[in-house]
């Protein structure tokens, strides 16, 4: 099941995903070719209080997909939304399958709700 935090996250789902710690991060090669073209430089590992969560994957009330947000500054730059999407098998080494940035502006006008549970 997919949860977005803009659509419908109950607590209980959102608990799944840890709230603190540092992960350790690998790239697909589709991540650092996008990290590489948008200028996103690759971390080692992440520390997870510094990161929004946006969306949540679950099956048999295990996340295997989550995709989170945080604001970054670059040298020279203004802070923008950075987004990471990690898969996971295993809790200690995360795969992040993609990033991008958004306009710091963007409001998320074009979220299409449909794929995502919603309340009922």
């Amino acid at each position: 099941m997919l949860y977005h935090i803009g659509v419908f996250m109950p607590k209980r789902i959102k608990g799944l995903f840890p709230k603190d710690g540092a992960k350790t991060l690998t790239y697909s090669q589709h991540a650092r070719e996008q990290a590489a073209r948008k200028g996103v430089p690759l971390v080692s590992s992440i520390n997870l209080t510094r990161y929004d969560l946006i969306e949540l994957e679950v099956h048999s009330d295990q996340w295997t997909k989550a995709v989170l947000r945080q604001q970054v500054r670059y040298a020279g730059t203004d802070s923008v939304p950075v987004v990471v999407v990690v898969k996971t098998d295993e809790r200690t080494v995360w795969h992040v399958k993609t990033v991008w940035t958004n306009h710091k502006d963007d409001q998320h006008y074009t979220l299409d709700p449909a794929p995502y549970v919603r309340k009922v």
